[in-house]
């Protein structure tokens, strides 16, 4: 998986709130690489689109509040990863979800190994 923001800021709220998640102090976690990419997805799920998620069942909206990291901990697999590999398991290669760190933003969560022949995922500024 690779978990990219629709804008720099977004991204380094989503860092450093991983960062908190994980009781990791600040100053470990930053400085932090932002790169840019181009990215050709074929399939993408939108889940921040009202018609998608009335068409998935409004249980949906719930989802980002649950405790995933709790799960994980208990030895469960949380409902968005179910889902996620369900998705991955019908050929979507992506989904476009709402930011858990900032309100209004978006991210995209592309699953690699699901990227059909005709998909681009390039990133740029690594060196």
């Amino acid at each position: 998986m690779v978990y990219l923001s629709e804008t720099p800021e977004a991204a380094l709220s989503e860092q450093l709130a991983h960062a908190r998640r994980h009781r990791t102090p600040v100053h470990f976690a930053l400085p932090a690489v932002i790169a840019w990419g181009r990215i050709d997805l074929l399939r993408v799920l939108d889940l921040t689109e009202d018609s998608v998620i009335d068409r998935l069942g409004n249980e949906v909206r719930l989802w980002a509040n649950s405790d995933w990291q709790a799960d994980n901990e208990s030895g469960l697999e949380c409902i968005t990863q179910s889902f996620g590999q369900a998705a991955i398991e019908r050929g979507i290669e992506a989904l476009r979800v709402p930011s858990a760190a900032v309100a209004r933003a978006v991210n995209l969560v592309v699953h690699v190994d699901a990227l059909d022949p005709g998909s681009r995922l390039e990133a740029h500024g690594l060196q």
